[in-house]
């Protein structure tokens, strides 16, 4: 279920930013406005996982030994992460302890606070040689360091309990065979969301459903980064992080450029100063993961897309782009990616609003021409997670 991070709709809106617009060497600009859409019935594109099958990787589809799959982080993080020199990718699978009816209360399905739900488990997938490892039961969530030094989270116990803090500790292995180092000096709430340089920037749930982000300098070196925050993209140089304010944790919410090294703010832009530009008014939430490529980063947001220049510690709009499937309820974007460097293309998943949620399709948008093209459908339960890993710089 995507988690979002949700802002009020009463702030008071401030002009900012929409003027902006990138020019490219032939005059194209990449404007904000709505996006049109043309539905075609294309299958996903780019490096993606759908069940067992690993496409975009290698040279054909690949063909995992189980099948991907990651409820415990959710959209939070992907489903599956491929190593900087691309021979290996760690994915997220799960093994339910039974079926569940999740329209209906666990208690009257008999399942009671203590009750094992299911079991999470990371396996590396040797894309040269096809071997095929599990990392151990109650391991999820990764992140490649430059150096192929593997970050994940490990359950304090193999069991997922209902009603119940399912605690982990933040390991690292130098290799995928190497022996796991715990780093964190107690067990708590983690996700791994992603290296930054040779730090570790490391989700930490809060009991009453919020999030601080801490850093890891080593082991049994941890320190806060960004407390009631959420991350939305770390820096390809590995310098500083995207985050957005958690609801309630300031009266004047904004999504703030933070420098990994002592956790200085270097840049705020307030969301008020976000303006949709089909409604006029102020968008409502923004979420992460996104991608960072150059001086640029794509998030989602409740009018659909947003792309902020990053330059210098300067952080600013430059495009807003309004989807109307992604403006109602149930529809908004996760997990945008540039489809490469040159950061003209832009490729999202989106639940359908129409199906309530039963279906998704993947969005692969031409930002300055603005227009998007819809996949054909899938079954939302089985659509493919994009692969990538949030992490940035050299060791």
């Amino acid at each position: 279920m995507k988690r979002l991070v949700w802002f009020s709709s009463a702030l008071v809106l401030v002009a900012v930013g929409l003027s902006i617009h990138l020019v490219t060497a032939g005059g194209t600009s990449a404007r904000s406005g709505r996006a049109a859409v043309r539905v075609s019935r294309a299958a996903p594109t780019g490096a993606i996982v759908r069940a067992r099958r690993l496409l975009g990787l290698t040279t054909g589809p690949a063909t995992l030994d189980l099948p991907a799959s990651a409820p415990l982080v959710g959209n939070l993080g992907p489903a599956a992460v491929p190593s900087r020199d691309g021979r290996y990718v760690a994915y997220n699978t799960w093994r339910w302890a039974k079926q569940i009816d999740w329209q209906q209360s666990l208690g009257s399905q008999g399942i009671r606070t203590g009750d094992p739900l299911g079991w999470p488990a990371l396996r590396v997938r040797d894309l040269q040689t096809g071997a095929d490892v599990a990392l151990g039961a109650g391991s999820l969530s990764a992140a490649w360091r430059a150096d192929g030094e593997l970050a994940y989270a490990q359950g304090t116990t193999p069991d997922y309990l209902a009603n119940t803090p399912y605690l982990r500790d933040v390991v690292v292995r130098r290799t995928p065979a190497a022996a796991p180092v715990v780093w964190s000096s107690a067990p708590d709430r983690y996700l791994v969301e992603g290296w930054a340089g040779n730090r570790l920037v490391v989700r930490r749930e809060l009991p009453d459903g919020g999030a601080d982000l801490v850093v890891f300098d080593g082991p049994r070196s941890m320190r806060p980064l960004a407390s009631g925050a959420e991350l939305l993209a770390i820096d390809p140089n590995g310098s500083d992080v995207l985050v957005a304010e958690n609801l309630g944790t300031t009266p004047a919410p904004a999504v703030r450029l933070i420098a990994v090294a002592d956790g200085h703010e270097e840049g705020r832009l307030p969301l008020a100063g976000i303006i949709d530009p089909t409604t006029k008014a102020a968008i409502t939430s923004v979420a992460g993961p996104g991608d960072w490529r150059r001086d640029r980063a794509v998030i989602s947001s409740s009018s659909g897309l947003v792309v902020l220049h990053v330059t210098g510690g300067a952080l600013s709009i430059e495009q807003v782009m309004h989807v109307d499937s992604a403006s109602k309820p149930g529809g908004v974007f996760y997990e945008p990616r540039f489809t490469d460097d040159s950061e003209h293309t832009i490729v999202a998943w989106a639940d359908l609003p129409a199906s309530s949620g039963r279906q998704s399709a993947q969005f692969v948008c031409d930002r300055f021409a603005l227009s998007c093209t819809e996949s054909a459908p899938v079954a939302s339960q089985a659509a493919p997670r994009p692969v990538y890993d949030e992490s940035g710089g050299d060791q």
